[in-house]
Parts: C-alpha cells; sequence; structure tokens
C-alpha cells in the first residue's frame, strides 16, 4: 500500500471538516511498528462536536480564572467516572 495515503487522507479530512477535526488517530499494526507492506492503515477521525456533546453529557464547563481556563463539573462524578466513545459516532 503507498505510504502517501495517510497524508491524503489527512488532508481530505482537514478539507472537509476545517476546525471541527481535532484528531486523527493511527492505530493497529501500522502504530505498533508490525505491519507487512499488505498491512492497511487504521485511521480513527475525531469531530470537535463529538467531544463537546461528550463534555456537555457528563457536565463539564469551563471558567476564566485569571489569564487561564479551567474545568469544573456541574455535579461531581465521584471517584469512578469516565468517558466512553460509542460507535458510529
Amino acid at each position: 500500500m503507498n505510504e502517501a495515503i495517510p497524508g491524503k487522507v489527512l488532508q481530505a479530512l482537514r478539507r472537509g471538516l476545517g476546525d471541527r477535526l481535532i484528531a486523527v488517530v493511527l492505530f493497529g499494526s501500522r502504530a505498533r511498528g508490525d505491519a507487512d507492506p499488505a498491512s492497511d492503515w487504521d485511521l480513527l477521525a475525531e469531530r470537535l462536536a463529538y467531544l463537546r456533546s461528550l463534555i456537555r453529557e457528563q457536565g463539564l464547563y469551563r471558567i476564566q480564572m485569571g489569564r487561564d481556563m479551567a474545568w469544573h463539573w456541574e455535579r461531581p462524578p465521584g471517584l469512578d467516572w469516565s468517558l466512553e466513545w460509542r460507535a458510529g459516532q
């Protein structure tokens, strides 16, 4: 498989999503370094809207503290909280 493919995919995602694209993650055999020439490229692209919805659902918000921003909870979740990625988002 052509090594230029991930760069072309990233360019297309940037063109299509612009500032809404927050991350592109390589995973699988190529990320582990044990791919062979026929291995596929496993890429995960995350959109800003999805991340915002996860944050909102968990009750997180930001406040200005001097020149910095700080995260706060609407309702503290306790010690066993986590965010889970949902398939198809």
